[in-house]
């Protein structure tokens, strides 16, 4: 059974591990995407349109130098392999 991690902890745990300057539509997008859910799904549940989910998901991957969306994760260490 998989284990979600909440909101509030998603951003200690991102501000601990680094020094990042996330915005909480960001830190938003992040969680849904965290928990499997997909940039339609996420939109949907935020009442934004898909391509602000992506755009704030991009931005993240800047911020982090992540190539896409399992090294985003996996470079907040939120999955490992």
């Amino acid at each position: 059974m998989k284990q979600f991690i909440s909101l509030d902890k998603l951003k200690r745990l991102i501000l601990k591990q680094q020094s990042l300057q996330v915005t909480r539509r960001e830190l938003e997008c992040l969680y849904y995407l965290s928990i499997g859910k997909s940039a339609k799904q996420t939109a949907a549940a935020l009442n934004i349109s898909t391509r602000t989910v992506e755009f704030h998901l991009k931005n993240l991957r800047n911020k982090t130098g992540a190539r896409n969306r399992l090294q985003l994760l996996s470079s907040l260490s939120l999955i490992s392999f």
